[in-house]
């Protein structure tokens, strides 16, 4: 096997080797980077919303425990404290039990 290479000077090595370094460091903090959004601290969590326009939003703040089982026909209960923060800039809505696909419930 014949490899053909082009020695570089030390100087030329050099920058080469800090341009890919760089390069590598830009491609890493590039990536999963977003913007934050505003964030409001509850009793119980730390929310973040989202901002647009110069309004800003939260969207789907947990106000209580759901109403199942035992807390079913229940007053509400607070919400269950929540760990890190929660992202809540948009809405899932969610109606009743979800359906099979023979379209019984």
């Amino acid at each position: 096997m014949v490899v053909f290479h082009t020695p570089l000077s030390p100087p030329a090595l050099t920058f080469w080797m800090i341009f890919n370094a760089l390069l590598l460091l830009a491609a890493f903090l590039q990536v999963g980077v977003r913007a934050a959004g505003p964030l409001v601290s509850l009793d119980y969590a730390t929310l973040e919303g989202a901002s647009a326009g110069g309004v800003e939003k939260f969207l789907g703040i947990p106000y209580a425990q759901p109403p199942v089982g035992n807390l079913r026909f229940r007053r509400p209960k607070p919400p269950l404290p929540l760990s890190g923060t929660k992202l809540v800039s948009s809405l899932v809505l969610l109606f009743g039990p979800p359906r099979k696909s023979d379209g019984d419930l």
